[in-house]
């Protein structure tokens, strides 16, 4: 398959024939643009800048890196740390007795003033 400059690389494979600067900044990080030549290996998503490129495909849909970091990312959202139940554990036992608390001191607070209140008006 042909990229032209200024397209997007449309998925994972190697190069055949051209040469050209490729932005891989969205999978690396790397702010510089990485040169291709025949032999390299391109990845899908990335930005082809300066050249074309003959790419043959080496992986389609599932396989490419992307949807590999994709899945990678939706499985750290899903799991939680054992750090981080513990944590909410101790939190929601120390709230509960928190509000215990104050519950039981509001009503004994509460029911002494009605006490004194009930005997000044007799």
């Amino acid at each position: 398959m042909q990229v032209p400059p200024g397209s997007a690389v449309p998925t994972d494979g190697i190069v055949l024939r051209g040469a050209s600067t490729v932005d891989e900044s969205m999978i690396t990080g790397e702010s510089l643009p990485v040169t291709k030549r025949a032999g390299d290996t391109v990845v899908g998503g990335t930005m082809n800048r300066s050249g074309v490129l003959w790419v043959e495909v080496r992986a389609v849909g599932q396989e490419t890196v992307l949807s590999h970091i994709m899945q990678v990312v939706a499985n750290a959202q899903m799991r939680r740390p054992a750090v981080q139940v513990r944590q909410c554990m101790y939190m929601h036992l120390c709230i509960s007795l928190s509000v215990y608390i104050i519950y039981r001191y509001t009503l004994c607070r509460w029911s002494q003033t009605r006490r004194c209140a009930v005997q000044l008006y007799r």
